[in-house]
């Protein structure tokens, strides 16, 4: 039996989505099985889905001048005759492609989605000018404002609590970690009903409201055979070193690490050895689908990204045992062997009789 916890209207923010445009993280999985389910309602605002699909395309944009300019310098260099496989025409067909999937996705899920025209500019312009909650002491904000304001709609409808996941601890928060008190008093102004709960992560809200409420697969041979390293015949190293490789998964940014205060961006670019496996939950995400928590003993390359100006004018004196292996345009990137405990989320396709996907959850220096 699984756990029950209370039904909520889900507000995400586009930076959930930005983080994983294709949902193929274990949360993220995790996330949609729970709205298949009808366990929460998700609810959209119209901005966060201009904000997915804008930084969409500019990312492939992006990657296209950035190929451009490869092309174009490999060209002169050689002598060369080349061409370049990325264009606008590709780029444009991707975005269309994309922009489908997602609205196929909010539709699956009876996504609630929330207009501008709920949008009181009036009610913005007085928020900016005087430095309101979401916005910033430099007047930003808007983008949020308008998330909030459509968070605030819900408050004079009857339903579940609202819960708001955002990465944007810092304009949707208090001191205290919970709902900024600007925001409290709005919602307290249009209704006795609980203020929304922040969740400062996906993460967050799916420990909190989504995992107890998925089932618990009773598939013994599943977990014996992960932690016996063999899952249908398939090595479970194998498949996450091959995934840690693919997705490089960032570090959670609570993990305490032996790097420069300033370093940006921890990632997990592999797993050169795994000392240890121990499966300890396994819950159903789909028909063929599941969802596992594997306990780990890894050694790891994490890979960072320093401030080219930081790096400049600290160095790297306190902290001998990093490298650094590259550099970009205002950059520089690091590198450091280590090894960590880790607990990860898998998603598992039964039906094709692999591992699926990756997420750290926690990491842990050893000795």
């Amino acid at each position: 039996m699984c756990e029950t916890t209370r039904a909520m209207r889900v507000v995400v923010d586009s930076n959930i989505l930005i983080k994983d445009f294709h949902r193929l993280s274990p949360p993220l999985r995790m996330l949609t099985a729970s709205l298949l389910a009808n366990h929460h309602q998700l609810t959209i605002p119209q901005i966060v889905i201009d904000e997915v699909l804008n930084n969409y395309r500019k990312q492939l944009t992006e990657l296209l001048a950035k190929e451009s300019e490869a092309v174009e310098k490999f060209r002169k260099l050689s002598g060369a005759s080349t061409q370049k496989s990325l264009t606008n025409s590709l780029v444009d067909s991707s975005c269309d492609t994309y922009a489908r999937s997602l609205q196929t996705w909010l539709g699956e899920a009876a996504a609630v989605i929330l207009p501008y025209e709920l949008l009181d500019a009036r009610a913005v312009a007085a928020r900016a000018i005087t430095r309101r909650k979401p916005f910033d002491d430099s007047g930003r904000g808007f983008q949020d404002t308008v998330i909030w304001m459509g968070v605030l709609s819900l408050a004079t409808e009857e339903g579940p609590t609202v819960a708001l996941v955002t990465n944007n601890r810092k304009d949707f928060a208090g001191a205290d970690a919970t709902l900024h008190p600007h925001l409290v008093t709005d919602w307290t102004k249009c209704t006795n009903a609980e203020p929304p709960l922040l969740f400062a992560s996906l993460e967050d809200f799916i420990e909190a409201e989504v995992r107890p409420r998925l089932e618990p697969v009773d598939e013994v041979s599943v977990v014996s055979q992960l932690n016996a390293g063999y899952l249908w015949g398939r090595s479970v190293q194998d498949d996450l070193m091959r995934l840690v490789e693919d997705t490089s998964p960032y570090v959670p940014s609570t993990t305490t690490l032996p790097l420069p205060p300033f370093a940006e961006n921890i990632e997990i670019s592999s797993f050169t050895k795994i000392y240890s496996l121990n499966a300890t939950d396994l819950r159903k995400l789909a028909q063929f689908d599941m969802v596992a928590t594997l306990d780990l003993t890894v050694y790891v390359d994490l890979q960072f990204t320093i401030d080219k100006w930081q790096y400049q004018a600290y160095g790297l004196a306190e902290w001998p045992h990093v490298d650094i292996v590259g550099e970009f345009d205002d950059s520089e990137v690091g590198s450091l062997p280590l090894v960590l405990n880790v607990r990860v989320d898998v998603t598992i396709d039964a039906s094709a009789q692999r591992i699926t996907a990756i997420q750290i959850r926690e990491a842990v220096p050893v000795g």
